[in-house]
């Protein structure tokens, strides 16, 4: 079996794995049953249950991609962890030179600020169309902040293994980087949980933001083959729009900060 064969059936592999757990999920979290509620308590409700389905996340995200680069079928270049000169002071610099880092951190400073202002202004806008609705649409309070720093490690260890395949199989770079973003699209799409939070979810605005990560983080990536960096994007954003969605939260009427006090 060449790499190529081997690459396209670990995407199916992955894919497939993502789309069952999603609809295990799902069926999971609407059984009306004794059982149910027993499973419910044992893997969501306790803290061993809720460690080992962190376990298996980190299996599938990270995991996965580690495997397929021990089978020495895809390289750690591809995924963004090198760049292609490691001839560049003992790999200092990661394979990158010192011309590519600052060329790139420009790109993190000017994409980072365009994407925190569109993100400021979305979310109060948002805030505002709600009428100070945060807490009652499940809006507020964020998750903490190791929350958020593990979601955008696993989403960009997933959304790198499969920006690595199309590059190491399509002459063109820019087309490769690009078509690998419509993977996570078509888990998210056959995901029935995402489904309805993009149409009638209370979080639906959270969920349609993973839009805006996936385009920045491929549009980033495209500009500067750096997954540290395009890691850094990511993290650095979502992080700021906890603190920002905090301080529109504080900014709520009156008659929802009981509510807000109760859920922090």
């Amino acid at each position: 079996m060449n790499y190529k064969t081997e690459l396209a059936l670990w995407v199916i592999v992955s894919l497939l794995l993502f789309i069952i757990g999603s609809q295990v999920a799902w069926r999971f979290r609407h059984l009306q049953s004794r059982s149910a509620d027993w499973l419910s308590r044992r893997l969501v409700d306790s803290l061993l249950g809720r460690l080992l389905l962190q376990v298996v996340r980190l299996l599938y995200y990270v995991g996965l991609p580690y495997v397929v680069v021990l089978r020495r079928v895809l390289s750690a270049g591809e995924l963004g962890l090198f760049g292609h000169d490691m001839t560049v002071a003992a790999g200092a610099a990661l394979g990158w030179s010192g011309k590519d880092w600052l060329q790139a951190l420009g790109w993190l400073a000017a994409m980072g600020l365009l994407i925190a202002v569109l993100l400021a202004l979305g979310w109060r806008n948002a805030a505002r169309a709600q009428e100070g609705q945060l807490v009652a649409r499940g809006l507020w309070p964020a998750p903490p902040w190791w929350v958020t720093v593990r979601e955008v490690f696993f989403n960009q260890s997933h959304w790198a293994f499969y920006r690595a395949v199309p590059l190491m199989v399509m002459d063109d770079s820019y087309w490769a980087v690009l078509f690998s973003a419509a993977l996570p699209v078509f888990e998210w799409v056959l995901d029935p949980d995402w489904r309805k939070q993009v149409r009638d979810g209370p979080r639906r605005e959270q969920v349609l933001a993973q839009f805006l990560w996936l385009a920045t983080s491929t549009v980033y990536f495209v500009l500067t083959q750096n997954g540290w960096l395009t890691l850094a994007l990511h993290m650095s954003l979502a992080i700021a729009m906890n603190y920002w969605l905090a301080f529109l939260a504080g900014q709520q009427k009156p008659s929802v900060a009981p509510a807000l006090a109760e859920a922090q």
